[in-house]
């Protein structure tokens, strides 16, 4: 049987009402407005090329390691990423950008998606890029660091291994960019046949908006 909220009593003072009120909500006796949230089963550790149910854009990529991971979801497989689902730890699921809706996302169907193995060393060079219609230099270190190169719009950042992951965790930091925001982006690269000529690419996210580069020799 449905439990009615109880009236406060009517010979209280305004203040000890309002805490009794406040002790009722807490406990959830008149209802909740705790924010949706957002729902996703992780895959098995791999790398995937994937559509879902549940949001849109449909397609995509997972990137999944020890229960945690990132989708990436684009209108088609030549643009950029407009979504990104973050799994993270306890399960915990982030879309970006956030929305007031709550999705309930399923993986309709998984392929794997072959991945280059990225090695530190082995991205050590000089690339390019377009953000925002800009021209982007930048360099990345044999110990991983990102730097950025003489054009306008600055990236610079670090790459680190991921324990039994093709792909590598990323901080990207950006700069006068035009339209991307500047600041820190925290996200994945790698490196795919599927991507070339591009050596590789990084997706990033800062909590709200996006960051897909596509990074040529």
């Amino acid at each position: 049987m449905r439990r009615a909220c109880a009236r406060p009593d009517a010979g209280a003072g305004p203040l000890a009402s309002a805490l009794l009120a406040c002790a009722m909500l807490a406990l959830g006796g008149c209802g909740s407005s705790s924010a949706p949230k957002d729902t996703m089963a992780p895959l098995a550790d791999g790398a995937y090329q994937v559509s879902i149910e549940g949001d849109a854009p449909v397609t995509g990529a997972a990137f999944f390691t020890g229960g945690k991971g990132y989708v990436v979801l684009s209108d088609d497989g030549d643009a950029a990423a407009s979504v990104l689902y973050s799994v993270g730890e306890f399960g915990i699921v982030r879309r970006v950008p956030p929305s007031a809706d709550h999705h309930r996302v399923e993986f309709a169907l998984q392929r794997p998606l072959a991945l280059d193995a990225a090695s530190l060393a082995g991205l050590a060079a000089s690339y390019q890029t377009w953000l925002a219609d800009q021209k982007v230099e930048f360099s990345v270190s044999a110990n991983g660091t990102i730097s950025a190169g003489s054009t306008p719009c600055k990236l610079s950042g670090n790459l680190a291994a991921v324990p039994g992951s093709a792909s590598l965790s990323v901080t990207l930091v950006t700069a006068d960019c035009g339209s991307v925001g500047a600041g820190r982006y925290t996200g994945l690269l790698y490196a795919s046949d599927a991507l070339k000529p591009a050596a590789f690419r990084i997706v990033a996210e800062n909590g709200s908006t996006l960051v897909d580069v596509l990074a040529y020799r």
